[in-house]
């Protein structure tokens, strides 16, 4: 269907970005005051199977840092974790669940 091919796209009209099976898009400033977060990428869906998914990443958090680097929208996002994958080490993914900062690894051979 066409809505399949779509979604393989890498980044859609609406905005949203795709990066290790993570679909995120820019949240509004309401989304962020909710989650506790001043900044961040919301994640709108995780594939399954996926790199994602295996670190735990649920539909509706808002990743905020990489590494250590603020992730100030979706776009940021992407870059910073296709920046990390070609690293043998594991990296670092921070966000933000009901209103509690967590983080997660990924990566890594």
């Amino acid at each position: 269907a066409a809505t399949d091919a779509d979604a393989s796209s890498t980044q859609d009209a609406t905005g949203h970005e795709e990066v290790v099976g993570a679909v995120v898009a820019n949240p509004s400033g309401d989304v962020l005051d909710a989650a506790g977060a001043a900044y961040g990428a919301m994640i709108t869906e995780v594939r399954e199977p996926s790199p994602a998914a295996r670190a735990g990443l649920e539909t509706g958090d808002i990743v905020t840092e990489v590494s250590g680097r603020p992730i100030m929208d979706a776009r940021s996002f992407k870059r910073l974790v296709q920046q990390s994958l070609p690293r043998k080490q594991p990296f670092t993914i921070a966000y933000m669940r009901g209103g509690e900062t967590h983080e997660t690894k990924m990566g890594g051979r």
